[in-house]
């Protein structure tokens, strides 16, 4: 007698007005299509992560493409902490020489080789959980009291300042 009552005591605890043959699908079918939906990507991912893996080892394997970084392209500096590749190139890009660059492609604008500069960043940090990292990075700007100010500072600058980064059409 105590599988009916533990039935009964099951039926009357399931709050009224709800369909619970809708709720449990329910629940099931989202939880179905988020795992669809996750396998699609990571199926979406995995040649170019394959690809980076392979340029990884053809390189000496120093930029590792390791899972517990979401696959981004990473160095792993002397005292074991990563380094992601796409600030090293963001360190590049700071230093480079774009009158030299002129030089050896004078038929290229700036905006076409800092085009480029961009596209490489951002194949540097391909990851398998499609984080966009600029955007994270805009937004971690957004919450910094520092560089906003900073930012106030050259706008309210900006006329003290010659433009620098305009193309000769």
């Amino acid at each position: 007698m105590s599988k009916p009552q533990e039935t009964a005591d099951i039926v009357l605890a399931i709050p009224s007005g709800r369909n619970v043959v809708s709720d449990v699908l329910g629940d099931t079918t989202y939880a179905l299509n988020t795992i669809e939906a996750n396998a699609s990507t990571m199926l979406q991912m995995i040649g170019p992560l394959r690809s980076l893996e392979e340029i990884s080892r053809e390189t000496g394997g120093f930029v590792q493409i390791k899972p517990e970084f979401g696959f981004m392209p990473t160095l792993i500096d002397r005292n074991e902490q990563p380094v992601f590749l796409y600030h090293l190139i963001e360190s590049f890009e700071e230093h480079l020489d774009y009158e030299a660059i002129f030089r050896d492609y004078p038929t290229l604008s700036l905006s076409q080789i800092a085009g480029a500069l961009s596209f490489v960043r951002k194949v540097a940090q391909i990851n398998s959980r499609r984080v966009d990292i600029d955007a994270l990075e805009d937004d971690f700007d957004l919450q910094n009291s520092n560089f906003l100010d900073e930012l106030r500072k050259a706008y309210n600058e900006r006329g003290n300042v010659a433009r620098v980064l305009t193309d000769a059409v």
